[in-house]
């Protein structure tokens, strides 16, 4: 079995995958999925989850993360976990520090310079929204685990 590492670090299954997408194949999107820690060389099996850690070292498994995307015709990524674990506050943009704000922007740069959109995994129908819920009961409709449009 192949692993997503070892898709992103074998030059070898550039041959087996094929060429980067063209006009001709109507190839138009290839995307990854992940969460924030997903790509992490630093495997953590203590750390809690949702785990959040966003740093140095894991921007630059990004980074090299990044290059390998475009070398394999990707051209966009999907992360979850950008700004919060478990729990948005009443007040959503307590949620994001400055700090964490310019790590997440900094990651963002690292895709666009390989010409990698990023899209923040982030559902209206996702955990997290309790608090919110519980001072807000109509945004559930009924279901006290996450929101729901009327």
């Amino acid at each position: 079995m192949v692993s997503r590492r070892d898709i992103l670090k074998t030059p070898a299954l550039t041959l087996t995958l094929g060429a980067a997408p063209t006009k001709d194949t109507g190839f138009r999107h290839r995307a990854y999925l992940d969460w924030i820690t997903d790509l992490d060389s630093r495997p953590d099996s203590n750390a809690p989850w949702p785990s959040m850690r966003l740093d140095a070292p894991l921007l630059e498994d990004y980074r090299r993360t990044f290059a390998w995307m475009k070398r394999l015709g990707y051209n966009a990524i999907v992360i979850w976990g950008f700004y919060v674990s478990r729990n948005w506050p009443l007040d959503i943009t307590s949620a994001v520090t400055p700090e964490r704000g310019a790590l997440v922007s900094r990651l963002i740069d690292l895709a666009h310079e390989q010409a990698i959109r990023v899209y923040t995994g982030l559902g209206v129908y996702s955990w997290g929204f309790q608090e919110i819920i519980r001072a807000n009961p109509q945004l559930s409709r009924g279901n006290p685990n996450a929101l729901e449009q009327g």
